[in-house]
């Protein structure tokens, strides 16, 4: 069975925010018990995983029990059902927006390509190994020329040597942390009025699901550039040979070049503004931004554009008033306590930091396999999920491991599994 149609089988409707937010009283992963009647669930199975190590990315066996392998199936399910919602919503959002966009509106959907790394036709053993890179920042304009006309665009790739992507119209981007979704943006978002005389709002596509026609103008531009080398119209040595060869060979895509000197201008400009502001809880959770002051921004799990539901505003950047609520600093490595808070109650988890970007935490939680909660283990299929610091209780002493990799703590650990 594919797994959409299994985890659909989880809740009353993957259309209902309530059911697939695991709100809901009728819904749940028991629902699937049936399946497992009547069979024998301390026989031996063998399944495969994603799993990464030194730096790989490969599908594993795991050899459990079928109980465990049920077990580890209803964890995935539990959170799919959101994940399969946000990613369906995002694009039903932006499709309500095209559909209904005016004259003087614009739709801005952006992309970093992969870096371009130049290659010579021919090219010497030591040319290998020291290939300049280069940016391609991609971009689709959408645009409605006039009342009652088809829906246009421009496409633009924009080319540069700077490597480091930090960072009435609408943005629409996936939500990488390290390029658009970030507290660096969203205090540029409060600007956006005095920037560029309009307002602004974005809106995040979710993980694994942002990709669209803007992916298409960097594959297109770094192919037409490659294959005038291979058949050596061209020589491309740098930034700026790859810029002329790739303007003048891709005549339906704007070909801009911005330089890394003026970026950095721009960046330099910029760090008053960044030093001032501060990240939002619950950043990597948010699939729609919108300023409602020059201090503070309307957030939502989704786009609202379909419903028109109102969201949460947070203050990026705080105005004088009580201080932020102290954080417990913890850092990679540490073995800490995660409160999860619904309308219903509060669970607590175990995990491990394993990365930290300001405020957010990245957390790899443990599974509990004793009654005491004395013995904890990182589950087969890796439970890991971006947090605010706000939500960590408390540091746990560091455990030790035993021969077959379980944590073994002094004290039971109070988690709510």
């Amino acid at each position: 069975m594919q797994s959409d149609k299994l985890v659909s089988q989880t809740v009353c409707s993957m259309d209902n925010e309530l059911c697939v937010g695991q709100l809901c009283s009728n819904c749940g992963v028991d629902l699937l018990e049936d399946y497992f009647e009547n069979i024998d669930m301390d026989q031996q199975i063998v399944y495969y995983q994603w799993t990464s190590a030194e730096g790989k990315t490969i599908k594993s066996p795991v050899h459990v029990d079928l109980d465990s392998a049920k077990e580890e199936l209803y964890d995935q399910l539990s959170s799919l059902a959101r994940h399969v919602y946000d990613a369906k919503r995002q694009h039903i959002e932006l499709r309500h927006l095209k559909d209904g966009l005016k004259p003087g509106e614009i739709i801005i959907h952006e992309d970093f390509s992969e870096n371009y790394a130049i290659r010579q036709q021919a090219e010497i053993m030591s040319a290998h190994w020291c290939a300049e890179q280069i940016t391609i920042f991609t971009v689709i304009v959408f645009y409605r020329p006039e009342v009652g006309s088809e829906l246009q665009h421009e496409s633009y790739g924009i080319v540069s040597d700077e490597m480091h992507h930090d960072k009435c119209m609408s943005y629409w981007s996936d939500g990488a942390g390290s390029q658009f979704q970030n507290r660096y943006n969203f205090t540029n978002l409060l600007y956006h009025q005095s920037d560029f005389g309009c307002t602004a709002d974005w809106n995040f596509f979710a993980t694994s699901h942002g990709k669209g026609p803007v992916d298409g103008i960097g594959g297109e531009v770094k192919r037409s550039v490659r294959r005038a080398i291979l058949k050596g119209t061209v020589v491309v040595n740098d930034v700026v040979e790859f810029y002329h060869a790739a303007e003048r060979l891709n005549k339906r895509i704007n070909v801009l070049f911005v330089s890394q000197g003026v970026i950095k201008e721009a960046a330099a400009q910029l760090v008053e503004r960044w030093n001032n502001s501060k990240t939002l809880p619950g950043t990597h959770s948010f699939h729609y931004v919108k300023p409602v002051s020059t201090e503070a921004v309307a957030c939502g799990r989704n786009s609202p554009f379909t419903t028109g539901q109102p969201a949460l505003v947070i203050a990026p950047i705080p105005a004088d008033g009580p201080a932020t609520p102290t954080c417990i600093d913890a850092v990679p490595g540490n073995f800490v306590m995660v409160k999860y808070d619904t309308k219903k109650s509060r669970n607590v988890f175990l995990g491990q930091v394993v990365a930290r970007d300001e405020s957010d935490l990245e957390i790899t939680f443990l599974r509990s396999k004793d009654s005491d909660h004395k013995i904890f283990v990182f589950p087969a299929n890796e439970d890991k999920a971006w947090i605010d610091d706000q939500q960590v209780q408390e540091i746990v002493d560091t455990p030790k491991m035993d021969s077959r990799g379980r944590y073994i703590f002094n004290h039971a650990i109070a988690v709510t599994e």
